[in-house]
């Protein structure tokens, strides 16, 4: 994560990202969906002091797709190992109980 921080083009778009804390929080939803919720925490907390913001952002982005929490990718590929089932279909059942929630 260090390498991000210093490319000048992510340092420029996080740091315009995170000028409130309802940026904050809509930022580490969608960075989680997509490097994960931790990797995003630490990510955008290196530029904010809105922590509160930052930490419910990260915790409802671990929802939603697979790669939101590491936990969630561990469960997928435990499932893809060993489930009865198709891995599409926990894939599905996974996204509809995400948006449920």
């Amino acid at each position: 994560m260090s390498v991000l921080q210093q490319l000048p083009w992510v340092v420029n778009l996080i740091s315009g990202l995170v000028s409130s804390p309802h940026s904050v929080f809509l930022t580490s939803i969608l960075t989680s969906q997509l490097i994960s919720n931790v990797p995003s925490t630490v990510l955008i907390g290196k530029f904010t002091h809105y922590a509160a913001a930052l930490f419910l952002g990260s915790n409802i982005g671990g929802l939603g797709s697979v790669v939101g929490s590491m936990c969630n990718l561990l469960v997928y590929k435990e499932y893809a190992t060993w489930g009865n089932h198709h891995a599409g279909k926990f894939l599905i059942g996974f996204l509809a109980f995400n948006v449920i929630g």
